[in-house]
């Protein structure tokens, strides 16, 4: 509550290569130099604003509950529910086909931490074997019709559902998974800048279990819990500012958070 109320009066950060405080309301900008400029008195108000980022992330991290983060809205919560739509007609194809699939990545850590969305993402993840994948592949004209597509996004080795009549375009990213060998499966998953690029034990995602993904019953890896942390490390803090993607309306992440009561003790 103490770094709440801090921040109401004074806050400072980096934004477009300006430093901007906050003091009681009034926003001071001041325009900064590029990194390295021979001016070292800027060079050190860089490293002091560094400073201050890393230790409002740790804050963040102490003061804020992150499974409290209220809902997107806006353009962007318009998007996800386009998104479970479209999640809706998949799951019903592939309980209607037979076909094996599960929510995985950022929506399975969103199902777990928020029910649903992670309020500042705006795409739905779900994988499948290659063969069963093969076999979507091969159905979903007939299942979907001309408006739905799956269009391959070559650089990052998936496919997206994609409705095509739609001016927004929202799509589901479909992961196809290879047997490794008898005890490992590998989604060729290629961003090696966020995620490790390894092998998953095939035991922590069959038996497929299911949970709840915006009021939508979908499949899940058994163990959630130990397959988020092979992905993310420890899932439930409060990502660091170089690792959120904001859009629309949640640009300001931290406003929408509700902070911890002083007698909650943070695990």
């Amino acid at each position: 509550m103490f770094s709440k109320f801090i921040k109401l009066f004074f806050h400072v950060y980096e934004e477009n290569c300006k430093l901007v405080v906050r003091v009681f309301g009034l926003k001071i900008t001041l325009k900064l130099p590029p990194s390295g400029s021979l001016n070292t008195e800027f060079n050190a108000i860089h490293k002091f604003l560094n400073d201050i980022e890393y230790k409002q992330d740790i804050i963040s991290n102490y003061y804020m509950d992150i499974t409290k983060a209220k809902q997107a809205k806006g353009n962007l919560r318009e998007f996800q529910l386009k998104d479970v739509e479209l999640l809706k007609k998949f799951v019903s194809v592939c309980e209607k086909r037979k076909l094996t699939y599960w929510l995985d990545f950022g929506s399975l850590l969103g199902a777990v931490r928020h029910k649903g969305f992670i309020p500042w993402d705006d795409n739905i993840d779900v994988s499948m074997s290659d063969a069963d994948f093969i076999r979507f592949k091969s159905i979903v004209k007939e299942e979907f019709g001309e408006n739905i597509e799956l269009i391959p996004v070559e650089e990052n080795k998936m496919e997206r559902l994609t409705v095509t009549d739609d001016k927004q375009q929202p799509y589901l990213n479909i992961y196809a998974y290879k047997e490794e060998n008898e005890i490992s499966i590998n989604c060729n998953m290629p961003f090696a800048n966020r995620f490790a690029y390894y092998p998953v034990r095939k035991d922590l995602i069959f038996p497929l279990e299911k949970i709840s993904f915006e009021n939508i019953t979908v499949s899940c890896p058994f163990e959630t819990d130990a397959y988020l942390r092979v992905r993310y490390g420890n899932y439930m803090l409060f990502p660091a500012k170089n690792e959120q993607s904001y859009l629309g309306e949640y640009k300001k992440v931290s406003k929408y958070f509700d902070y911890y009561d002083d007698n909650i003790v943070r695990n």
